[in-house]
């Protein structure tokens, strides 16, 4: 058998096997349980914007969730909002302050409640659908500000 071949018994060649056993010495035990996969909060409230916030983040549901208690699983990259035993919302993690938590459908329902709101707010990256909507809102905005709100 030559260096690179592999053994049958174990799956690994004999400089594989030579760098695992000298790495085996620093690996730790394994714990008695296994880790949860996730952690799960309940009784986490819906707000009337459709929000929900989890560990000092806000995440938007959907609008038919306000006022009514759910419960959070929260995964390593993403979370799942539960109402009773049904996966209702399966939303990624959000990571820094960079990210906005709003999906837009909510976003705009929550602006469009209140007349010249859509002005005050700061729009988050991806409100338009296209670049050129973007362009156009901002020409608008310079040109008259009463309509760019409207």
């Amino acid at each position: 058998m030559s260096i690179f071949q592999t053994s049958s018994s174990t799956g690994l060649t004999r400089v594989g096997k030579n760098v695992f056993e000298e790495e085996r010495q620093y690996l730790k035990p394994l714990p008695a349980r296994r880790l949860a996969d996730y952690a799960e909060i309940r009784g986490v409230l819906v707000g009337k914007g459709s929000t929900i916030t989890v560990r000092k983040k806000v995440y938007s549901v959907h609008s038919r969730l306000c006022n009514e208690h759910v419960t959070v699983r929260l995964y390593a990259e993403y979370l799942e909002v539960l109402f009773g035993s049904t996966v209702v919302e399966k939303l990624p993690r959000l990571r820094g302050a960079d990210k906005h938590p709003y999906q837009l459908p909510a976003y705009y329902r929550l602006v469009s409640k209140k007349t010249g709101s859509f002005c005050q707010l700061p729009l988050p990256l991806g409100t338009f659908p296209h670049v050129s909507f973007s362009y156009s809102y901002d020409l608008l905005r310079e040109q008259n500000p009463l309509h760019a709100c409207r």
